[in-house]
C-alpha cells in the first residue's frame, strides 16, 4: 500500500516502548479518564516518545503536562496517537476527545500508530500488540481544528471503517490537516 506524501513514518524502539509503559503505570495512580480504560495509554505515550525522538520537541513540566505533551520552536504541542492495525489513508479521521477539551495547546499533532494484533478485552476497547510503524498524519493550529472539526456522538460510526464512537469526540479527516 502507498501512504500518502504528506504522512510519513517516523522510527521508535523498544527502549521507547518500556518508557511509555512506565509512564501510563505512573499516571494510571493519579489520573483516570480514560474512555478506552486505560488500554490506550501506552500507545499515546509511544507516540510522545517516538515524536520528540524526531522533532526534538522538549518534553513539557509541572502543571503544564494537562494541556500540553512538548513544546517546539515556542509551540506548546499536544500529540494525539489514533491505533490501528491499518496504515493511515487521507481518508481516515483523527480525533479529539471531550475528556481532552480542557487541554489549550498552541498545536495538535496527529499520529497514526500501526499494530500487527489485536483482541477485543471483555469492556468493549481493543487490546493491540506488536506495534509496528509509526505515522505523523499531520497537524492543526488549536484554533483552525475547531473551527473546522466535525462532532461524533457516542454510539455514531465515523467513515467506512465501522468505527463506533466510545464518547463524544470531535474529527478532521487526514487530508483535512496541514501538512506535517
Amino acid at each position: 500500500m502507498k501512504i500518502p506524501n504528506h504522512i510519513y513514518e517516523i522510527e521508535f524502539t523498544d527502549e521507547m516502548i518500556d518508557i511509555a509503559y512506565q509512564r501510563s503505570i505512573e499516571i494510571k495512580k493519579s489520573f483516570n479518564n480514560s474512555i478506552t480504560k486505560d488500554k490506550g495509554r501506552t500507545s499515546g505515550f509511544l507516540g510522545e516518545e517516538a515524536f520528540k525522538n524526531f522533532s526534538g520537541a522538549t518534553p513539557t513540566e509541572g502543571r503544564e503536562i494537562w494541556s500540553s505533551d512538548c513544546t517546539l520552536n515556542n509551540e506548546k504541542l499536544e500529540i494525539k496517537t489514533k491505533r490501528s492495525l491499518y496504515k493511515p489513508k487521507l481518508d481516515y479521521s483523527q480525533s479529539i476527545n471531550v475528556n481532552s477539551k480542557h487541554q489549550k495547546p498552541d498545536v495538535y499533532v496527529f499520529l497514526h500508530l500501526q499494530f500487527k494484533d489485536r483482541e477485543q478485552a471483555e469492556d468493549g476497547n481493543w487490546i493491540y500488540y506488536n506495534p509496528i510503524h509509526i505515522f505523523i498524519d499531520g497537524y492543526k493550529k488549536y484554533q483552525d481544528f475547531w473551527d473546522n472539526a466535525y462532532t461524533l456522538n457516542i454510539g455514531e460510526s465515523d467513515g467506512n471503517n465501522n468505527y463506533k464512537s466510545k464518547s463524544k469526540q470531535y474529527n478532521l479527516l487526514i487530508e483535512e490537516l496541514d501538512l506535517a
